[in-house]
């Protein structure tokens, strides 16, 4: 059996999957807030253990009686919605929006695969449960689809398996994804065995004038002035606030002389 074949993440692991990424699973990287569920009190903690309070209806569509770990979520490119699960007295319609994602069920001792074949069970039990419970609402979430989803988990295949379902991620404004060793256990937090794969961004501004130089610099550059970019990890906007222009300095003799050209209006560095 590959899981006694040492711990995913020791230098003991001999699996096929010591390495990643071929073998391991990988799901959408969802950009809301970190939710766990305790069926003793039916209730949301965030990683601080901070309670969230959301509607009675939306309680009624997570399976009884199993702990889980997921994400509250309102969409991808829609994490401005996400400051209704922070109210401390929640609004039913807030939450219409709002879907419980689940990746892993922390009380299993059973290897990340086994656990996802679970998941899977309790996917098709709450979506079942909830054709019948959401009859007892009235309008508009009586129509509402079940709002706890259980995350898709794909085995990847090959590197260009990878860089495909990452790029259509991207591609359709998710964050990017997560990677998983499939024998590991359930860990809260950071570990070998759960890698997170999204697109970095340095600070970045967009060049909108020239700063004329003085001195040793007159007649030449003395700074591009710029406004930043606000980055939302896929895509981003500029910052329009008129007090965050900034100007540039350190360019070097070469980029003062040339920088029309180099540099015009409207690039970003």
């Amino acid at each position: 059996n590959e899981y006694h074949k040492g711990m995913p993440g020791d230098k003991k692991d001999t699996s096929n999957y010591s390495q990643p990424p071929i073998g391991w699973f990988m799901s959408e990287k969802y950009d809301g807030y970190r939710a766990g569920y305790n069926p003793q009190d039916n209730s949301f903690y965030s990683r601080q253990n901070k309670q969230f309070h959301c509607p009675d209806w939306f309680l009624q569509s997570i399976p009884p009686k199993i702990q889980f770990d997921g994400e509250l979520w309102a969409g991808r490119d829609n994490f401005q919605l996400m400051g209704v699960v922070r109210k401390k007295i929640p609004l039913d319609e807030d939450w219409i929006n709002i879907q419980y994602i689940v990746y892993d069920l922390p009380n299993s001792d059973k290897p990340f695969y086994q656990r996802i074949k679970e998941l899977q069970k309790y996917g098709k039990l709450a979506t079942k449960r909830w054709s019948v419970i959401r009859k007892q609402f009235s309008y508009p979430y009586n129509t509402l689809d079940c709002p706890f989803i259980v995350s898709d988990q794909v085995k990847i295949t090959s590197d260009d398996h990878l860089d495909s379902y990452y790029t259509h991620i991207i591609q359709n404004r998710g964050e990017g994804i997560m990677i998983k060793h499939p024998l590991c256990d359930y860990k809260n937090g950071r570990c070998k065995t759960m890698l997170k794969y999204k697109p970095c961004f340095d600070a970045e501004a967009i060049i909108i004038d020239y700063k004329p130089g003085a001195g040793k610099y007159k007649g030449k550059l003395g700074g591009f002035i710029c406004k930043p970019l606000l980055n939302y990890g896929n895509y981003s906007s500029i910052d329009e606030e008129e007090d965050h222009i900034f100007s540039t300095s350190g360019m070097n003799d070469q980029v003062r002389k040339t920088y029309k050209q180099s540099h015009p209006i409207n690039t970003i560095i």
